[in-house]
């Protein structure tokens, strides 16, 4: 033990780097998974429908929810969330469920939901396409 100690104090400045390294990560997963809301498996995201009525909403375009979304999903793409912030409104109280083409947009969009007034924001992680690798159901139309 007492090597331990001389080791830190010959070498503080790297002991030093390691700490900043660790809170910064730290922090920027804190960060990632508070930010848009929590990250649901699409077998949880299946659960919290079932259980509490959550509501599924696409943000991709038309075309993409088109070819294939979550059965019972509301289509509202992205870019009309500032244009139609009334649509969205009716969901407020609900549990919500973000989900996009594989995930990166939904974190975006579930921090404007947050700051909007939105209780129970949550995205799925993957998006529809871990949604369809996990063989859950789409429907088309």
């Amino acid at each position: 033990m007492n090597h331990f100690f001389e080791f830190v104090i010959g070498h503080w400045e790297l002991w030093l780097i390691f700490f900043a390294v660790l809170v910064a990560l730290i922090a920027f997963e804190l960060k990632e998974k508070t930010a848009g809301g929590a990250r649901l498996s699409p077998q949880t995201a299946t659960d919290l429908v079932n259980r509490q009525s959550a509501v599924v909403i696409d943000i991709r375009d038309k075309s993409s929810f088109k070819e294939g979304h979550i059965v019972n999903a509301h289509n509202m793409p992205a870019e009309t969330l500032d244009s139609k912030t009334k649509s969205w409104e009716k969901y407020k109280q609900k549990p919500v469920i973000i989900c996009c083409a594989k995930g990166q947009q939904a974190n975006v969009i579930g921090t404007k939901l947050r700051k909007m007034g939105f209780a129970q924001v949550n995205i799925l992680q993957g998006g529809i396409q871990a949604w369809k690798d996990a063989g859950m159901p789409i429907t088309k139309g």
